[in-house]
């Protein structure tokens, strides 16, 4: 059985990733469309923005957690 710490290392190893993923699809997004203004590409773009934000946020508050774990 995992303990908790187990679990929030887990957790804040999949948040990591989760950043990493959004960081390359705004890259790619960016290069892609580069000046392009279109409506689809800049609701897009605010989704990735908030999610981002989010996971962020959720790093944060892991690392926190494991700290507490110690």
């Amino acid at each position: 059985m995992k303990t908790r710490k187990d679990l929030i290392q887990e957790f804040l190893d999949n948040a990591k990733e989760s950043l990493i993923r959004i960081e390359l699809t705004e890259a790619y997004l960016q290069k892609k469309y580069g000046e392009e203004q279109h409506q689809h590409i800049l609701d897009e773009m605010a989704k990735l923005a908030a999610n981002k934000k989010e996971t962020t946020d959720w790093i944060s508050f892991m690392e926190d957690q494991l700290v507490s774990e110690k």
